[in-house]
């Protein structure tokens, strides 16, 4: 092989490997979706104070299946909000949640 084709061959597998990273998040897009949504809520952010940031935990051996149970702990300025819940796949592949419970605490 000549070294043009190399680099040819290499430029490939480049735009293979980008493309691949940025189609497959790290976590299911769901997350951010139930994030905004407790953010946009004026009552809340008015009881527990203003927002910092958020952590997400689950099994990653249950992205494979249609179930996924899942924890969000939401930062906020005077509280904390535990998020626990339950998402299925649908027909599309994406993910929806089922069922949500949440907990108002300083610590989780």
């Amino acid at each position: 092989m000549s070294k043009r084709n190399i680099l040819i061959v290499i430029a490939i597998a480049l735009i293979v490997a980008f493309f691949q990273i940025i189609s497959k998040p790290k976590y299911p897009r769901i997350f951010p979706k139930i994030v905004a949504e407790y953010k946009s809520n004026t009552q809340l952010m008015d009881d527990i104070g203003g927002y910092r940031t958020y952590e997400y935990y689950y099994k990653k051996s249950e992205l494979k299946g249609d179930t996924l149970n899942f924890k969000i702990k939401l930062i906020w300025s005077k509280s904390n909000l535990l998020c626990t819940g339950l998402a299925i796949k649908n027909n599309r592949g994406e993910w929806q949640v089922l069922s949500q419970v949440e907990r108002i605490g300083e610590e989780f």
